[in-house]
């Protein structure tokens, strides 16, 4: 009976060391099983994060590309309008010349006597003008002699016209 009691107590302690061995070894693996999940958790974690950092930054990249896109098309088409603006300027440059040589004196002569019924102006009608101005500065004077010289050069602009053209005509 002894050895049967001595088997029992090492049978139950074998069998005590046994179940608590499994459980150390099913605690262990849930544990390197947590572990594995939660670094697998955090592996994943990480990527997704840095997938949405990359994409985030490749969508601001894209953004400043093509504001940088939209400044060098317009910069492109403000100087193709202004070389569009130089070439029209020098085609209106070459038709005014060709404007100015076309424009002769006699044909303007023509058309303002019998077109516009201009005529030359008679002897009545030319007015000579006299290149001294004369200012007198005195005090009581000067007014008087201001407002005079200012009617005399009415009269002399509405005649200077006639003059003109009279010099103008007698040129040719």
């Amino acid at each position: 009976m002894g050895a049967r009691k001595l088997n029992y107590y090492q049978s139950y302690s074998d069998f005590y060391d046994q179940m608590r061995q499994e459980h150390l070894k099913i605690t262990r693996e849930k544990l390197e099983e947590k572990t594995r999940r939660y670094k697998r958790n955090r592996r994943i974690q990480f990527l997704s994060m840095s997938c949405v950092a990359c994409c985030i930054v490749f969508g601001l990249l894209s953004l400043l590309v093509f504001r940088y896109a939209t400044i060098f098309e317009i910069n492109y088409n403000i100087q193709g309008l202004e070389r569009e603006i130089h070439i029209l300027e020098l085609e209106k440059e070459d038709l005014y010349s060709q404007m100015d040589s076309t424009v002769v004196l006699k044909n303007v002569e023509m058309v303002a006597i019998h077109d516009l019924g201009m005529q030359y102006p008679k002897s009545e009608q030319i007015v000579y003008l006299n290149q001294k101005w004369d200012y007198k500065l005195a005090e009581n004077q000067r007014d008087f002699e201001v407002a005079q010289n200012s009617n005399q050069n009415q009269s002399v602009m509405s005649n200077n016209y006639m003059a003109y053209i009279q010099l103008w005509l007698s040129d040719d």
